[in-house]
């Protein structure tokens, strides 16, 4: 048991090589494609995220949507370390379309994530389904796993106040909600201020 992944949308392998075979073909921003070959990708996480809004009680969680699909392109499946994530969208017939490609701290930092998730829980006796939180607004971002005793842990991997190590978060949920309420009651104290 351990961590289950799921299999992605359909010909995402396919529209990401494409996508990565563009940005390599020149320009300043350039992408190595030597180092990211296909059979480089890890497995897809599905990406949810929960509007500012309707983050008013630690029941958030029930609202998130699916916005989404995340790879990480890596140097070695045996020894991962990041290059790049790529995040590819589903659309209606369960086909993929490249979104977006990024490098530097995030894709980092949810490679260490998912090693320390493998770590922790490659042989538990419960499996767990993994997904990416991103809450834009708030500027978080988190692997969550959901037990299948629908028990929920939280590795946050993107933090624009902290800069703490990879850690488990038992208090993730807490910090979002509190985090969205200062973020709605600032936005009613600025009228005419989006977001």
């Amino acid at each position: 048991m351990g961590i289950k992944t799921a299999d992605g949308p359909a010909g995402a392998s396919a529209a990401i090589a494409r996508a990565l075979s563009n940005l390599s073909s020149g320009g300043p921003a350039t992408f190595d494609m030597e180092r990211a070959a296909p059979q480089h990708l890890t497995k897809p996480i599905q990406v949810f995220t929960v509007p500012v809004d309707l983050t008013t009680s630690l029941d958030f969680l029930d609202m998130a949507t699916p916005i989404g699909w995340r790879y990480l392109v890596v140097d070695s499946i045996q020894e991962p370390g990041s290059l790049a994530a790529v995040d590819v969208k589903e659309d209606e017939a369960g086909s993929a379309t490249f979104q977006a490609l990024s490098h530097g701290r995030m894709p980092e930092r949810l490679a260490e994530a998912s090693q320390l998730a493998a770590n922790l829980l490659g042989d538990t006796p419960q499996d767990f389904e993994v997904r990416i939180l991103e809450l834009p607004a708030l500027y978080l971002a988190a692997l969550w796993l959901i037990g299948t005793d629908r028990s929920n842990l939280f590795i946050p991997f993107l933090d624009a106040t902290a800069s703490a190590p990879v850690r488990v978060d038992p208090e993730f949920p807490a910090r979002v909600l509190a985090r969205a309420t200062a973020k709605r009651q600032k936005r009613t104290a600025e009228p005419g201020r989006s977001n």
